[in-house]
């Protein structure tokens, strides 16, 4: 009985028992999975700032192209105009 009760108090014990084991093991993998979200996260804060100054460098170039294209209808619209 003496032994059995040894192994049980060794099961339960708070610091190493089977329970704080588990609990410990838990915690480490939730501390690296939290490492591992702020890592993403910051690697996609950083993808978004690349992408958005992409997006925005693309919006002025289409719109320097429709200016350049308005200007080049007026043009041929002038030319146009000249002919009759």
């Amino acid at each position: 009985m003496k032994n059995f009760n040894n192994l049980l108090l060794d099961l339960t014990s708070a610091t190493s028992g089977i329970y704080a084991t588990k609990k410990k093991a838990s915690n480490q993998a939730m501390e690296k999975f939290d490492y591992q979200i702020d890592q993403m996260e910051l690697r996609m804060t950083k993808r978004e700032k690349a992408l958005r100054a992409q997006f925005n460098a693309m919006e002025q170039m289409v719109s320097k192209l429709n200016a350049q294209g308005d200007f080049l209808t007026q043009q041929m619209n002038a030319l146009n105009g000249m002919k009759k």
